[in-house]
Formats: structure tokens, C-alpha cells, sequence
């Protein structure tokens, strides 16, 4: 139940986009699991990173280590000292 509510809270967040899985994202997700030794769903996040241009934040340091060269990796620390770094005024 609580899933569920977090799910649905989630989906409310501005600046918030969710992406179908549908069988070319599904390929290149198996495709780079396999390349990478990576789980399924951390090839999911990475390839969706990749085609929507953006970092992928996480503590996982497989993903920092196995995704060098793929999609740009930071830690949410790192993350956010860039997002304050980039807007000093609304601090």
C-alpha cells in the first residue's frame, strides 16, 4: 500500500518525466546489461540517461565504476554541489 502512495506522490513532482519501456529501450537495456555486467533495471536508468542526454545520480559505485564512458555518473552530493554551484542566487 505504501508503494503504491509513494508512486503516485511521485508522479506529481514537477520537472518529473516518465518513460515507457517498449522494446528498443528494452533492447538496448539488455544489450548494455550484457556488455557491462550490469542488473537489468541499472541498464534501464543508464540507457534512458543516455537518450534523454542527462547524469545519472547514484550511490551504486557499479554504476560509477561500469558506466564511465557511457553516461556521465555523480553522486547525489556531487549532484547537488554542481546545482548550487550553477544557481549561487537561490541559495
Amino acid at each position: 500500500m505504501r508503494g503504491r502512495l509513494y508512486a503516485d506522490i511521485v508522479r506529481t513532482f514537477p520537472n518529473s518525466q516518465f518513460v515507457a519501456l517498449d522494446e528498443v529501450l528494452g533492447r538496448e537495456a539488455a544489450e548494455l546489461a550484457a556488455d557491462r555486467a550490469l542488473r537489468g533495471a541499472d541498464a534501464v536508468y543508464a540507457v534512458i540517461a543516455r537518450r534523454y542526454g542527462c547524469t545519472l545520480v547514484s550511490l551504486d559505485n557499479e554504476h560509477h565504476q561500469r558506466l564511465h564512458g557511457i553516461v556521465p555518473v555523480m553522486t547525489p552530493t556531487a549532484a547537488l554541489a554542481e546545482l548550487i554551484a550553477a544557481h549561487p542566487d537561490q541559495q
